[in-house]
């Protein structure tokens, strides 16, 4: 008896540190003509990731300023502990603090970097004259 109705689910999975996609076929006739079906391909370790927020493009006026918040995550689980080193490309323009705050001091646009193990995420600050 030909198969005509089915269930087809996908799947993503994630296993300790890998990552895999999985496909699901179950037949709704009787057994054992419906039968079943399920395959699995795995992607390997997933990547580490750092990621600012607010992320894109900040919008400010000279002197006001914003905290900009970071994560890390090893193999999808968010990590704590970890050393954040934030830069400005123009500090001139708007200064980061150790903690992440930005401060904007003059007209312009800078490029906010935030590293961790040699990854990095940035966020551009535009700073606008005050009022």
């Amino acid at each position: 008896m030909p198969r005509s109705r089915f269930l087809q689910h996908s799947l993503a999975v994630v296993l300790s540190s890998f990552s895999a996609a999985c496909s699901f076929e179950v037949g709704l006739g009787p057994w054992p003509e419906s039968g079943c079906s399920a395959s699995c391909y795995g992607f390997g370790p997933i990547p580490p990731a750092i990621r600012i927020t607010p992320d894109g493009e900040i919008g400010l006026a000279v002197g006001d300023s914003v905290p900009l918040a970071a994560t890390y995550t090893e193999n999808a689980v968010q990590v704590s502990g970890v050393t954040f080193q934030w830069q400005s490309s123009a500090p001139t323009v708007a200064e980061v603090s150790e903690s992440g705050t930005v401060r904007a001091v003059a007209v312009g646009s800078a490029l906010i970097v935030l590293t961790v193990r040699a990854i990095s995420d940035t966020v551009t600050v535009h700073v606008r004259p005050p009022g």
